[in-house]
């Protein structure tokens, strides 16, 4: 093998690495955010009401608008015997059994 082969493939090598280098980082950001986002929970007292929130966009839609559009009700079964509001998506069945089930770890089974 030549030199000029040697500094040409170390060349390539170099490049190649580089660009793994690069995507690596935005791929990592994209990751934790997803992670976060799966494991999204949070609660909100409003007006007697105590909702249960699996998806930070609902939360935050919920700020400005005090309004849950898709959520499933159980009348006095808060805590404090408030009505309890969990999150649902009608496409996503999974999303209210994640909400519901992080509510009952929290808080003890929901009365049907």
């Amino acid at each position: 093998m030549t030199v000029a082969v040697r500094r040409f493939a170390l060349v390539l090598a170099a490049v190649v690495l580089a660009a793994c280098t690069l995507d690596k980082p935005a791929w990592i950001d994209q990751k934790k955010a997803n992670d976060a986002e799966a494991g999204f929970y949070t609660e909100q007292v409003w007006e007697g009401r105590l909702y249960a929130f699996g998806t930070s966009a609902n939360y935050k839609s919920f700020q400005d608008t005090h309004d849950l559009q898709f959520a499933k009700t159980f009348i006095g079964a808060g805590p404090n015997g408030e009505t309890v509001r969990l999150e649902l998506d009608p496409k996503n069945d999974a999303l209210l059994r994640r909400v519901r089930s992080e509510y009952e770890s929290r808080h003890g089974a929901i009365q049907e």
